[in-house]
Order: C-alpha cells, then sequence, then structure tokens
C-alpha cells in the first residue's frame, strides 16, 4: 500500500477503485470481530453476517452510512500505518487499535469507534501525520 496523507494520494488494500470494500479483511487488519459490528455501525447481526458470506472479498455496500462507517475505518487504518512509518505491522497496528491512548483520555482507537466519533480519531491521526511528515 502505498500512502501520501497530505497529498491526498492513499491506495488500500481494503477499498477497489471502483469503490467496492474487502470488509472481511479491514476487520481482519484491525482484529474486529464481526460480533462487534451490529453495534458499533447500527444494523442486524444478519447484514453482518451476510457481508461475511460474500464468495467476492470486495463488495459493494448499499447504505451510505455503512460504506462511510468502513470508508473511515479504512482511513484510520491507512493513517496509523502511515504515522507508524516502519514500525507499521499488522501486530502493531492491532495493539495500537485496542489499547488505551494518553491523546484519546486513555480510550482505545476502538472505544472511539464504538462511541461514533471517528471524525475525532481521524483529525488527531491527521494531525501527527500531518507533524510527522513536516508540513
Amino acid at each position: 500500500m502505498s500512502c501520501d496523507i497530505i497529498s491526498g494520494q492513499v491506495q488500500s488494500p481494503f477499498i477497489s477503485s471502483s469503490g467496492e470494500i474487502n470488509v472481511q479483511a479491514l476487520c481482519k487488519g484491525l482484529d474486529i470481530d464481526r460480533a462487534m459490528l451490529p453495534g458499533a455501525i447500527g444494523v442486524k447481526r444478519q447484514t453482518v453476517a451476510a457481508y461475511f458470506a460474500q464468495e467476492d472479498l470486495f463488495i459493494k455496500l448499499r447504505k451510505a452510512e455503512t460504506r462511510e462507517f468502513f470508508t473511515k475505518l479504512n482511513m484510520v487504518y491507512v493513517l496509523v500505518q502511515s504515522v507508524m512509518g516502519k514500525k507499521a505491522n499488522k501486530n502493531n497496528i492491532i495493539r495500537w487499535f485496542h489499547s488505551p491512548n494518553k491523546a484519546l483520555k486513555m480510550k482505545s482507537p476502538w472505544d472511539l469507534v464504538l462511541e461514533k466519533q471517528v471524525d475525532l480519531l481521524i483529525k488527531k491521526l491527521m494531525d501527527v501525520a500531518t507533524a510527522a511528515q513536516g508540513k
């Protein structure tokens, strides 16, 4: 994956050029169990089960809210990977995503997702990414 956050050029293995999302891989990349998703997204368990039952890994999500949720979750992943640089690997990203963080008032990034504060999380990560790239 290549990533230049500041210029807006972001390529992700979780979203295709046509906007389809690989929900399974994104959730695996952040160690999100599908049982955790209905409450976070605001959909029924059956809907989430359908995302994971798809033969094709990249799926077109119909509901705008659901598509926006996974798009923002993807942005969090991409930003964390950018900020971590060479230290970015699956284990480090997962550890960060599920660990309390001083900058987040001792909440984990996942806590903010559950509290529907993903925009705040993205803003804080953008601030760090911007500072790290010296812009």
